[in-house]
């Protein structure tokens, strides 16, 4: 009774500026005895970044499943995955990177709706996010008969006036300096071993399943040097790191992560695993 209640409001709200009638026709399809509910029950808050519309949506169901898509521009996309089984909802939700792709980054452009605290990097090049679902925190109390309309609703009224995501502006080193300390403080899951330098490389952690480095941005001067540190690094994967930059006549890295600035300007220096999709990347200003 709760999920049919739940879902009648968030229909009920979406269609409420243009559709009244519409939603008179949802409450007699299923039942006109239901209570009505806040709207921001189910859908994000007004102060979480995913309340605002995004510039895209994908949605996508097989079997008991719901793959919903929210897309922000070139800068990132977040899929929430729902699984309906015995009368319960699993989610599992990744934020797939794009020119947006560091952790402080995250955090600053979303002002931090995604927080350190819950967004981990894997390496696949992706972040899992470990909270509460973003795109609908209510998704519990819906099944899947309701979830998809609501979706559905969703990505027509973007389809039809698209989101336009806010302008990024690169964190100052400050700002990636204080979040970048906040992530290694709260990942509780690495095996500390201070200064340890393995095959070259400044690793500070060893982790199960999470690359950092210990800053997000670093400066360095003309014709100067500087290595980059990993913050956490898991141990299989140590021998099979590789550093790429994507501007070397600015930056150039070698395989030991030592970074040597040429002329001024900025480049990202990404760290792959056997060349595959990057994980983890950090900004190099020359000066």
């Amino acid at each position: 009774m709760k999920m049919q209640s739940t879902a009648i409001a968030l229909l009920c709200s979406i269609m409420a500026v243009t559709q009244l009638s519409g939603c008179e026709m949802v409450q007699n399809a299923l039942g006109s005895n239901k209570q009505t509910v806040d709207y921001s029950e189910v859908l994000a808050r007004s102060d979480s970044f995913f309340s605002s519309k995004p510039s895209a949506i994908n949605i996508e169901e097989i079997s008991n499943t719901l793959r919903l898509e929210y897309v922000y521009g070139d800068y990132f996309s977040v899929t929430e995955t729902y699984k309906f089984e015995n009368n319960a909802v699993q989610t599992t939700t990744i934020v797939y990177p794009g020119e947006i792709s560091t952790v402080p980054e995250f955090v600053y452009y979303t002002n931090n709706t995604l927080s350190t605290a819950n967004l981990q990097a894997t390496i696949s090049g992706t972040y899992k996010w470990t909270g509460e679902p973003l795109l609908i925190p209510g998704i519990a109390n819906l099944d899947q008969e309701h979830a998809v309309p609501l979706a559905e609703q969703l990505k027509e009224e973007v389809d039809n006036n698209p989101g336009i995501p806010p302008d990024f502006i690169l964190p100052s080193e400050e700002q990636t300096d204080a979040i970048t300390q906040e992530t290694i403080d709260t990942n509780e899951d690495a095996i500390t071993l201070p200064g340890l330098t393995d095959n070259g490389l400044s690793i500070l952690e060893y982790s199960d399943n999470t690359l950092t480095m210990d800053k997000y941005a670093i400066h360095v001067g003309i014709d100067k040097e500087r290595q980059i540190t990993i913050a956490q690094c898991p141990k299989d994967y140590v021998d099979k790191l590789v550093f790429i930059s994507d501007n070397p006549t600015i930056a150039s890295v070698d395989s030991k992560g030592i970074v040597r600035g040429h002329k001024n300007g900025s480049a990202t220096i990404t760290v792959t695993v056997d060349g595959a999709a990057g994980y983890s990347s950090i900004m190099v200003y020359v000066y």
